[in-house]
């Protein structure tokens, strides 16, 4: 996971480690950068802030398919009213969920992509 917010990180963190998955936080687009560069084979999904200090979460999405072509992107929105979620598709982000995160819909959303990552939602 990608926030430069500490305290949203560390909850989602927490409840995804309670539900099996193991997870990593970085608080900036190229620490995640670095951590995919050198264990790419370990990192199965990445999802990021819409807004960080370094990246765009469009820009960190292609920076990441350019490592990893095949890695599932889910792109956290502070306010989806107006976001185009096609040219997202088009870019290859597998899917957006909107703050306030709510965690059922957050594990949900994993889950399904984990299961079949061909499937856009």
């Amino acid at each position: 996971m990608v926030d430069d917010n500490d305290v949203q990180g560390d909850i989602v963190k927490q409840t995804l480690e309670k539900l099996g998955y193991d997870v990593s936080i970085q608080t900036s687009g190229q620490g995640a950068l670095n951590m995919l560069e050198s264990q790419a084979d370990a990192i199965d999904l990445v999802i990021c802030s819409m807004a960080l200090p370094d990246y765009s979460g469009e820009t960190l999405a292609a920076r990441v398919y350019a490592v990893k072509a095949d890695m599932p992107v889910v792109l956290i929105l502070d306010d989806p009213s107006g976001t185009d979620l096609e040219k997202f598709e088009n870019i290859g982000i597998k899917s957006t969920i909107k703050k306030p995160i709510v965690m059922n819909e957050l594990a949900t959303l994993i889950r399904q992509i984990l299961e079949d990552p061909t499937e856009t939602t």
